[in-house]
């Protein structure tokens, strides 16, 4: 069963910028929509800021959340005893990891964003575009099995945060998030 140990301030500093890693990606994402006209979150994921005019800022996006939550799976081991602890920390860090990565290589443009790409999936996916998601991949199932690390009753919230993810690990959020080739039922479902 996994406990909670006593913290120290250091170990507290960096599970806190874990906890302030996700908020804080989401508001810099939210604040970069009105500078990238054409971009629909109906049909985009945030990871189009990142080839939009906000770009730069969209990639140290990702990084620093990436690098915040690797900081905090190095608090995570000191935070937690018992056999998930290491398993936790490791699946942390592997998010972060994901996260970096999908930072420093971008997709490619598609689904008509930025002005002047193709309408729907690009014909070839380049090595940014696979890299980015590879880590976007890493990043999610991570992220997942993280959450899965805190059974049901114990203390804290894995229980809910896995509840909270599991919707987006099994399905995408929206249609711009789906792997390169969709199925020929997705059109139709979607009309």
């Amino acid at each position: 069963m996994t406990t909670v140990a006593p913290v120290r301030d250091s170990a507290r500093i960096r599970l806190t910028a874990g906890v302030l890693a996700a908020p804080l990606f989401l508001l810099v994402s939210a604040v970069q929509l009105p500078f990238n006209p054409g971009l629909d979150l109906t049909e985009h994921a945030f990871s189009y800021l990142s080839i939009g005019p906000t770009g730069p800022l969209q990639q140290a996006n990702f990084v620093l959340m990436g690098l915040a939550h690797i900081v905090a799976a190095t608090a995570l081991v000191r935070a937690l005893t018992g056999r998930t602890a290491y398993a936790a920390a490791a699946l942390l860090a592997a998010h972060g990891l994901g996260q970096v990565v999908a930072g420093l290589f971008t997709l490619d443009p598609s689904n008509g964003f930025p002005a002047g790409a193709p309408p729907g999936l690009p014909q070839t996916v380049t090595t940014h575009g696979h890299l980015h998601g590879l880590g976007f991949g890493l990043s999610i199932v991570s992220w997942w099995r993280c959450s899965s690390c805190w059974p049901a009753g114990s203390r804290g919230a894995g229980a809910a945060s896995r509840a909270a993810s599991e919707p987006t690990a099994r399905k995408p959020a929206w249609p711009g998030a789906v792997p390169a080739r969709r199925p020929r039922w997705w059109s139709r479902r979607l009309a």
